[in-house]
């Protein structure tokens, strides 16, 4: 699902196996089938989500939990991310520096 939206510049969301309900789902592999949007953006995604990963008392694979909110808080400042420094040392230097400007890009974005 991810795949095939970013080949189409869309949004492809793979929820976690339960999350969603597959009640009225057509089976083609039980254990591999899921529901997730499929949308022109990430917040429109995760709008989706916050409807969709109910649980379903027809579903007996559907987890038992609330509905998260899947939006980001705007300031982004309760939000942590792994920077693998030590993979980068094997990047070309073009790949290496694009990668090191988006980290500095995300940075002043929780100032």
């Amino acid at each position: 699902m991810r795949q095939p939206a970013a080949f189409c510049g869309i949004v492809g969301y793979k929820p976690t196996y339960g999350r969603v309900s597959r009640n009225g789902l057509v089976a083609f592999a039980s254990t591999l089938d899921q529901i997730g949007p499929m949308t022109t953006c990430v917040q429109d995604a995760a709008l989706t989500m916050e409807v969709i990963g109910r649980n379903c008392p027809h579903d007996a694979t559907c987890i038992d939990l609330p509905s998260e909110n899947y939006l980001l808080h705007p300031t982004l400042k309760e939000t942590t991310f792994g920077v693998p420094y030590s993979l980068l040392e094997q990047l070309e230097a073009e790949p290496k520096n694009n990668f090191l400007q988006a980290v500095d890009t995300m940075k002043t974005m929780w100032r």
